[in-house]
Order: C-alpha cells, then structure tokens, then sequence
C-alpha cells in the first residue's frame, strides 16, 4: 500500500454534510489565501505542509488547501491522512495543483470524511502496530511508478 491507496481511502471514504465549523474554515481558508501577504498557518496545516516538501509532493497543493485541512484537523494523524488525500487528488487532477475550490467541489463536494471513517483508514495504513504514512517508501512508491 502507497501513499496513493491511503489518499484514496480517505477520498472515497464516507461523508457527512459540511458542518457551519467547516463552512467558516472553507471561508477563513479562502479569505486568507487572497491576501497579500503570506498566510499563517497553524500546526496542522504545517504538518500537513512539512509532509508533503518532505517526501517531493510540495507541489500538490496550494496553502489554501493546506490551510483548509489544517483547520479541520483535531491531531496530527488525521492531518497526515489529509496529506496523502491531496496527493492522491493531485494525481486524480492529473497531476494540476489542487485548490481548495478542487477541494470543495470535485473531491469533497457533500461533506467530508466522518471522524469514523477517518479512523478506519487511520487504522487500515498501519502495519504491525507502525504507521504506513510514517515511512518514507510508503510516499516514494508512486513517485517510482510515476517516473516508468
């Protein structure tokens, strides 16, 4: 399994409507994202961020994105999750950055993953008792496939 198969599992995972916490997370993102300067981000949205310069997926997604997920995020592992989602929607966009408007409308557009759900695939990347995600030939697998 690749960081791929577990982005995946959490796209495909089952949603709930967008609660009014999301709809002013999606809002704040936005706003934020528009302004001249630089935005802040909190330490989900840097976890999320870190993971992905750190294995090449910098690219994928823009800080609005990043932004939106940290925001949503209640623990690290979670924004880890959200980390392989936009790297598997990136490849889903054939390989375009995504937007938090991707976010919101092609690959989230009813709600987003329940806390259940969440936690099913959170357990379903572990492997004896590690996690997947924390390794780094889970995210080079598919840059590898990539490349052929």
């Amino acid at each position: 399994m690749n960081v791929i198969d577990i982005g995946n599992m959490v796209l495909n995972a089952k949603q709930e409507r967008l609660s009014d916490y999301a709809m002013v997370a999606i809002m704040a993102a936005l706003i934020a994202s528009r302004a001249d300067e630089k935005p802040v981000l909190n330490t989900a949205a840097m976890i999320i961020k870190n993971r992905l310069k750190e294995h090449g997926f910098g690219h994928v997604a823009d800080d609005s994105a990043i932004m939106y997920f940290g925001n949503i995020a209640d623990r690290p592992g979670i924004a880890i999750l959200y980390a392989a989602a936009l790297v598997a929607a990136y490849y889903r966009q054939n390989e375009r950055q995504v937007t938090l408007e991707d976010i919101c409308t092609e690959h989230f557009a009813i709600g987003f993953p329940t806390n259940d759900s969440l936690l099913e695939v959170w357990d379903k990347q572990k492997d004896g008792g590690s996690n997947l995600l924390d390794r780094a030939t889970t995210w080079e697998v598919y840059n590898k496939e990539m490349l052929s």
